[in-house]
């Protein structure tokens, strides 16, 4: 029996989460030293950056987690009375939700922007390959040169061995391959 029965699942490794409460950190000290020039209202902006910047490197979770975090290091280190979790001003409500909020649709942009970004990237490379093979059989004559172009492709791509089997008569032999097989009869 699992002892554990409910287990916390995070969407990224937990210190992607322990770098967006320093960004956090980062921010609220950032506050800090601006705090006598700017109201407080106004110190929202760097938690937003924060969270822009934890979404663009760390992913949707770790930058949830910031948005969350914000909202509370700016009701305890910013909104009267300091240093407590009371709000004497319930138009800070408003501005914690819209902290919430806009941390919450940034998070999602930037992280499906930087999803969208890695798919492009995978596809490049794809892309690339597949230029290589077609140049690589364009060059290439003969049946057996160009099985092991593609075995030698796939080798590559995939990280596996690979072998090309072709019919003689009523049996498959084996051509080309990236590792030496010894196949009986009925294999």
């Amino acid at each position: 029996a699992n002892p554990y029965p409910f287990r916390l699942r995070l969407a990224a490794p937990w210190q992607d989460y322990v770098k967006a409460a320093l960004m956090v950190g980062l921010a609220t000290a950032f506050g800090e030293v601006v705090d006598l020039v700017l109201a407080p209202t106004n110190l929202v902006m760097p938690y937003l950056l924060a969270v822009l910047i934890v979404a663009l490197r760390y992913g949707r979770g770790p930058a949830s987690f910031s948005a969350i975090l914000s909202v509370i290091a700016f009701d305890f280190f910013f909104v009267p009375p300091r240093y407590t979790f009371a709000v004497s001003d319930v138009q800070y409500l408003l501005t914690f939700a819209g902290l919430l909020l806009v941390g919450l649709v940034v998070s999602t942009l930037a992280a499906q922007a930087r999803e969208q970004a890695k798919t492009a990237r995978h596809r490049q490379s794809q892309t690339a390959a597949l230029n290589d093979l077609s140049r690589e059989l364009a060059a290439t004559a003969g049946l057996d040169p160009i099985l092991d172009v593609i075995c030698s492709f796939i080798r590559t791509t995939f990280g596996q061995h690979a072998g090309v089997f072709l019919p003689d008569g009523d049996q498959l032999l084996l051509r080309a391959s990236t590792a030496p097989s010894q196949f009986d009869e009925d294999e």
